[in-house]
């Protein structure tokens, strides 16, 4: 969904970003991220950083 098909957007203030490191995750999410190389992956087997946001929301548009 685009930006023209909401009905509600968030606008947010971004508080904190964290890189996950791939050590810190279970085995079980590494082994699916390696059947799935183009989307998981820098397309060539390495780690693609993943981030995790954590906002403030400061304003919801209807």
């Amino acid at each position: 969904m685009g930006f023209k098909e909401a009905k509600q957007t968030f606008l947010c203030k971004k508080l904190c970003k964290q890189q996950f490191d791939k050590n810190g995750l279970t085995q079980e999410i590494r082994d699916y991220y390696e059947l799935y190389p183009d989307i998981y992956t820098d397309g060539h087997g390495g780690w693609e950083p993943h981030f995790i946001l954590l906002g403030e929301i400061e304003e919801i548009i209807e």
